[in-house]
């Protein structure tokens, strides 16, 4: 009886004094307090480890009554005096999710709930989110950045640099590309079941109604913005890959490319697409630029920077890709770059490419053969001041001899993968049937 009363005295030091209506749930409480502790214990305390009475919560923590641990608080809250709940930090203060106490945090530094950090960096993050999209954010943070002194003048070239940046960096995602919206779009606006995209090109930018002639560009401030930055917000995130095409495929031919792509991989792809990420309103329509601009420059920092990149074949035998300067040119910088680089094709051209592999030597010399006429000489462009700066750009620095001979490289090389890859699953299935 004198451990019980023990016991007792622990439990009513920790609990409220109400007194219990019979011995058996005194006993019951007993010995939930033993196991873990008491429904009762008082906030900002927990049993004690060794069951025999509470122990405070450590400073940076609290706990609820009746509680049986205690809590961290979360990102700009600290436990209140009596640790039985939380607190927001004030006005120009912060907390880390472990604090005790509220940190000040003074202009030019914001308090952002965890963290005390350049102003900069709030509007940065609000941005490349997306969020600074919607204007009740801009007007909100813009507001609080002006009561601290900064003038709207600075926030607003500070939010305009910082839009300019996610404009450029946005790509459109595999899920838009494959979808009926974008389908549609196309079909409707160039009346083809099956548009090449130079068939979009016309009927995007050159018709009446150009698209996106009355939205602002983000990245220059005038009318007229990239498809990008037209589409939904939805469809667009930073971009992922570098897609190595070109403007003569047909719809249905990037999309059933793009779908034997997608069956290998697990995340949903965001390309930088050039017919979207360009804006072609400045280049089609005004004709105030080109897409050869700044080409030593952007185009290596931007593969750089998102560094991987696909490259859809449209077929095999005399492959249009390879006619192309821009897309042999692309493949060199990759190659130069040591930028990874997945070629896929069509559905019917890679079943075509199979079946000639079927035929052993004199398929994949075929293939070999076909794959290895790179000519960049007199690989073409659309626009011929791009394809003089590129082939320029080509015979000023390596050669066309050189350039030539490290795409056919790369191009074997995937033969090389595509036939091993071939004779691996031949063995497979040899085996399955075995066993």
């Amino acid at each position: 009886m004198p451990k019980l009363r023990l016991l007792v005295l622990y439990l009513v030091h920790c609990t409220s004094h109400r007194g219990f209506s019979s011995k058996s749930e005194l006993r019951s409480k007993v010995r939930r307090w033993i196991r873990g502790g008491d429904s009762r214990t008082e906030a900002g305390s927990l049993p004690a480890y060794n069951k025999l009475g509470c122990q405070r919560c450590q400073s940076n923590q609290f706990s609820w009554k009746g509680a049986s641990h205690c809590e961290f608080c979360s990102p700009g809250e600290v436990p209140t005096p009596d640790q039985g709940s939380c607190q927001a930090c004030p006005p120009q203060h912060f907390a880390p999710i472990n604090a005790d106490v509220c940190q000040p945090c003074g202009f030019p530094f914001i308090a952002t709930e965890g963290a005390c950090v350049w102003w900069h960096l709030v509007i940065f993050a609000v941005v490349i989110a997306g969020v600074a999209e919607e204007a009740d954010t801009v007007i909100r943070y813009t507001a609080v950045l002006e009561k601290l002194g900064v003038d709207k003048q600075t926030i607003d070239g500070q939010v305009c640099e910082m839009l300019a940046v996610q404009s450029q960096r946005a790509g459109v995602g595999m899920q838009y590309l494959l979808s009926d919206t974008f389908a549609e779009l196309a079909t409707g606006r160039t009346n083809k079941a099956d548009p090449t995209f130079i068939d979009m090109k016309e009927a995007f930018w050159l018709s009446e109604d150009p698209i996106g002639s009355n939205l602002r560009c983000p990245r220059d401030g005038r009318p007229g913005c990239a498809l990008v930055d037209w589409i939904p917000r939805e469809a667009r995130r930073e971009q992922t890959h570098f897609m190595s095409w070109t403007w003569r495929y047909t719809l249905g031919e990037l999309t059933s490319a793009l779908r034997m792509f997608q069956a290998g991989e697990v995340m949903e792809n965001v390309h930088f697409m050039c017919f979207f990420i360009n804006n072609q309103y400045r280049i089609l329509v005004e004709e105030s630029t080109t897409g050869s601009a700044d080409l030593e420059q952007v185009f290596e920092v931007n593969l750089k920077r998102i560094g991987r990149m696909v490259a859809i074949l449209d077929a095999w035998h005399q492959p249009v890709y390879l006619s192309r300067v821009w897309t042999v040119f692309e493949q060199f910088v990759a190659s130069k770059l040591d930028i990874p680089v997945q070629f896929v094709m069509p559905e019917s051209s890679a079943l075509s490419l199979q079946q000639t592999i079927r035929r052993g030597d004199a398929g994949i010399e075929q293939i070999t053969e076909s794959l290895s006429a790179v000519d960049s000489q007199k690989a073409k462009a659309w626009c011929q001041e791009d394809e003089i700066k590129v082939k320029t750009l080509i015979q000023e620095s390596v050669g066309f001899s050189h350039v030539n001979q490290h795409v056919t490289a790369v191009m074997l090389n995937w033969v090389g993968e595509v036939v091993e890859q071939h004779i691996t699953e031949l063995m497979d299935r040899k085996a399955d049937s075995v066993d």
